[in-house]
């Protein structure tokens, strides 16, 4: 059935329900009932009865990193329980050149879920079910968090390669691992919740989480290489490092207050931290030189990203400041 819009002053609109459903369920003046975006559809309902979604896979054959990876897809997804079969106990990691235990994988990724436990563990089966209910009130704490993990990463970083102390930089794999909890989640709660503050923006912010989670991981093997160095990284390299997390605590500020003159700063860095590669290649060791170019794709990342945030820009913004003033 088809319903007319009423406009009620200029930013409310309003559509009347059916007689005939109000009265079947005994809807009255003052009730509340549950009304939920789905795409283009808005759901509306007495009570609202949580979907659970269910899926089985099997893993036979996989190597260690690829379950992983699997389970966190259709948890980011939004299934509910997972149950997962595999052939054999064990499965190949190719990094460590070990076979590893199924449990522990499987165990190792749930500690990264957020609200999801390990209902069985059979021989060849294991049942993972999310016992939470995933709200979007938390979304923005949880958002703002991984910003600061990142960030902490990267000074963490810098600090552990100016003090030459591997202790500090393998501090980033538990740093690491929050990260990815907490972009797993959020993610999540996207696929299952939208944006309620605008939908039309659930896209881009799907979108930023997901490279931020590109940042984590891209610091996380940077780090495991600067762990190998036999001797102090050159200040030179180091301070080119630092370019990198002053562009991330640019994009933080224009994520939440767009300002034209933070992005024409992360344009410049950019492309300083570019030219200084050029010149220090020949004067580094090759380790030090792959560190600093495995690192470059983060700028790259965080400029995508800054175009991105342009585009939403309704109105003109100020005209930036020159970088000569």
């Amino acid at each position: 059935m088809k319903r007319k819009i009423i406009q009620v002053g200029h930013s409310t609109q309003l559509v009347s329900l059916p007689r005939k459903w109000c009265l079947s369920h005994n809807i009255r003046k003052g009730d509340e009932i549950e009304v939920e975006e789905k795409g283009q559809q808005i759901v509306v309902s007495k009570e609202r009865i949580p979907e659970v979604k269910k899926i089985e896979i099997d893993v036979s054959g996989l190597d260690r990193t690829s379950i992983i990876i699997y389970i966190r897809g259709l948890y980011i997804r939004g299934f509910d329980e997972i149950g997962i079969h595999f052939s054999k106990p064990s499965a190949y990691h190719f990094r460590t050149r070990e076979f590893v235990d199924m449990r522990s994988i499987i165990r190792t990724e749930v500690e990264r879920l957020i609200g999801v436990e390990v209902l069985s563990f059979k021989d060849d089966f294991c049942m993972l079910k999310d016992l939470s209910e995933p709200s979007f009130k938390d979304f923005e704490v949880v958002l703002r968090r991984i910003f600061m993990l990142l960030l902490d990463m990267l000074e963490t970083f810098i600090e552990g390669l100016k003090q030459h102390k591997n202790d500090k930089i393998h501090t980033i794999e538990d740093k690491h691992g929050l990260v990815t909890k907490f972009a797993s989640y959020t993610l999540r709660i996207l696929n299952k919740r939208g944006y309620p503050p605008d939908p039309e923006k659930v896209t881009v912010i799907y979108h930023t989480i997901a490279m931020l989670d590109k940042v984590r991981d891209t610091v996380k093997y940077s780090a495991r290489e600067a762990a190998l160095l036999k001797k102090k990284m050159d200040d030179s390299s180091i301070t080119n490092i630092t370019l990198i997390y002053k562009n991330l605590h640019l994009f933080y500020g224009i994520f939440y207050k767009y300002d034209p003159n933070r992005v024409t700063d992360m344009y410049h860095n950019r492309d300083m931290y570019i030219r200084r590669i050029k010149d220090l290649k020949e004067k580094i060791p090759p380790a030090e030189l792959l560190i600093l170019t495995s690192m470059e794709p983060i700028l790259e990342f965080l400029v995508e990203l800054t175009k991105i945030l342009l585009s939403l820009q309704e109105y003109p913004a100020k005209a930036p400041r020159s970088l000569k003033d």
